[in-house]
């Protein structure tokens, strides 16, 4: 039978443990371990066998000329104060590397993060929702908590299955059969920062979930495409407003439901021959809608090649008093810009 030199050596190992447990034979190899080993003499044939080879030998010897009894024996006697079933393993003998659980090149004993520890970097747009998984093996009977640290504030969001915070868009989406993921509904910027998956070992094992919040970037600028937040017009006079939109992707401004509560709109503001997230770009007049139809207001839209840059141009044709107030543009709910408006009859001039 041919054995592979880690079975040797495990063979070896349990074998000098059974002799030095052994009653009769224990204090034989202890006494040949203490002894000091002397230096070969001139002309010996070599320098001694190292430790291990020299016990093996004597007790080879031990073997031939005296009955032993080992650990393999069903019944052993067991010198004074010894405990039965308990192997005492001499000092001399370097520990077995057992067979544990490997991720990543690494043993790892108890729980373990199965996507590794290093973290990782999420995006989310403003206003949709995030899921952030955390799956963890061989968790026994740990806890696992998550928490989002911003700055030098620290918020506890779920402990187990419980929710701590109070913002109801936080919540805890366990997935069987180990994901602890987070779910954050409708992400707004201030929910950007560090979020932290902690197991409750000691010390805590911790894996980072970096969460980047985007949005569409609005602005209205004037005829001279300055940008503006208050303007004053004589009446009669023609108004254009423009307003640029960019970082645009396509589901924004997309209409969503949630639990029947629609968010954000689909009123159109250009024709319906504009497709893609152009048409979603809105303007209004206070709380009023404006659309191509819109009696004394034009709309025109340029879209840049790759649809994530469009400038709505909004022109008021001879304006009267009324036509004054907040004028807004906007995609969807989630980003928006606006300009106050006043119309100054001649007397006011």
């Amino acid at each position: 039978m041919v054995m592979s030199q880690t079975a040797v050596s495990e063979e070896i190992r349990y074998g000098i443990i059974g002799l030095w447990n052994d009653t009769e034979n224990g204090p034989a190899l202890a006494e040949h371990f203490s002894k000091p080993t002397e230096s070969p003499k001139e002309g010996s044939e070599g320098p001694p066998p190292p430790p291990l080879l020299h016990i093996l030998h004597t007790t080879a010897i031990s073997r031939e000329t005296t009955p032993l009894t080992t650990t393999l024996a069903p019944h052993r006697r067991l010198p004074p104060g010894a405990i039965s079933g308990v192997t005492v393993v001499p000092p001399w003998l370097p520990p077995l590397h057992h067979r544990g659980h490997h991720h990543g090149g690494s043993s790892r004993f108890g729980p373990y993060f199965e996507e590794g520890a290093e973290g990782s970097n999420i995006t989310a747009r403003l206003g949709s929702t995030v899921r952030l998984d955390c799956k963890i093996g061989m968790l026994q009977d740990k806890t696992v908590t998550w928490l989002h640290r911003k700055f030098d504030a620290i918020h506890l969001l779920t402990v187990g299955r419980q929710t701590y915070s109070s913002d109801s868009r936080f919540s805890l989406a366990y997935r069987y059969p180990n994901n602890w993921r987070l779910q954050i509904l409708f992400v707004t910027r201030r929910d950007e920062g560090v979020y932290e998956c902690q197991v409750a070992t000691h010390p805590p094992r911790v894996r980072q979930v970096f969460l980047r919040v985007t949005a569409p970037e609005l602005k209205i600028v004037d005829e001279n495409r300055h940008e503006v937040l208050e303007r004053y017009y004589k009446a009669g006079s023609e108004v254009e407003l423009r307003c640029l939109a960019s970082q645009l992707e396509a589901d924004d401004g997309v209409e969503k439901i949630v639990d029947g509560d629609p968010k954000g709109t689909t009123t159109p503001t250009i024709p319906s021959s504009q497709i893609g997230v152009a048409g979603r770009v809105l303007w209004r007049h206070g709380d009023s809608a404006i659309t191509h139809n819109t009696t004394g207001r034009t709309i025109g839209v340029n879209v840049s090649s790759d649809a994530r840059n469009v400038v709505v141009t909004l022109t008021l044709k001879s304006v009267k008093k009324e036509d004054g107030g907040n004028y807004t543009c906007s995609v969807g709910v989630i980003s928006s810009a606006a300009v106050s408006i006043h119309i100054l009859n001649d007397y006011e001039n």
